[in-house]
């Protein structure tokens, strides 16, 4: 629904207050007075049955969701930290001329049966996803490597600085996964990323 988007505004901060009854009701309320506009019902329909034509979830349980959501994220905790990110000097880089460029391909986001059998089919003997995050509590990254036959064998977590960002946590995944590869000296291996920014950065 178009409304919701508005309603969710920083649920993750206030959801807690849909505990309370009266915010309940007020949510419902509001819920309740759109849904009689969509589907052109009585002004004494009840809530409920709307919900169950329409199939539509209710608002105060999307808002306690995310709110839920984001504490569990908040309990997060990384191992160990470990300074990955440390000052170099412009001389102790690679020359421009010197760079390897790589290619990378996208995956849709709408994945079907058949992309998935199509992407099973053309996997790799290892396949890594990598991931890095910033949260109020900590800088990290991790990334998990499946073997096509087995599923997954190996997992590694890493800390970063407080004052890290994002993207270095990214970076961090994949540069300890190519660690990795080349530690197991493999070479039938397809790396996963959600950051493009890392990618771009990387092939550039």
């Amino acid at each position: 629904m178009a409304y919701e988007p508005t309603m969710l505004y920083a649920a993750r901060i206030w959801g807690k207050a849909c505990e309370k009854k009266y915010v309940k009701k007020l949510i419902n309320e509001r819920q309740r007075s759109v849904l009689c506009k969509c589907v052109k019902a009585y002004r004494t329909s009840s809530l409920i049955n709307m919900l169950a034509i329409t199939g539509i979830t209710p608002l105060w349980m999307l808002i306690k969701q995310k709110y839920d959501v984001n504490q569990q994220k908040n309990k997060i905790t990384f191992g160990k930290r470990i300074d990955y990110e440390k000052a170099v000097t412009m001389t102790s880089k690679l020359h421009p001329s010197e760079w390897r460029h790589i290619e990378y391909t996208y995956v849709k986001n709408e994945i079907t049966a058949n992309s998935m059998l199509n992407f099973e089919n053309e996997m790799k003997e290892l396949i890594i996803f990598t991931d890095g995050s910033k949260m109020k509590n900590g800088v990290g990254g991790a990334f998990v490597v499946a073997k096509k036959t087995q599923g997954f064998i190996h997992s590694k977590e890493m800390r970063l600085a407080t004052h890290c960002n994002n993207f270095q946590a990214e970076m961090i995944s994949i540069i300890e996964a190519l660690k990795y590869i080349e530690e197991k000296k493999t070479e039938n291996v397809r790396i996963c990323t959600d950051s493009l920014s890392s990618l771009i950065a990387i092939t550039n």
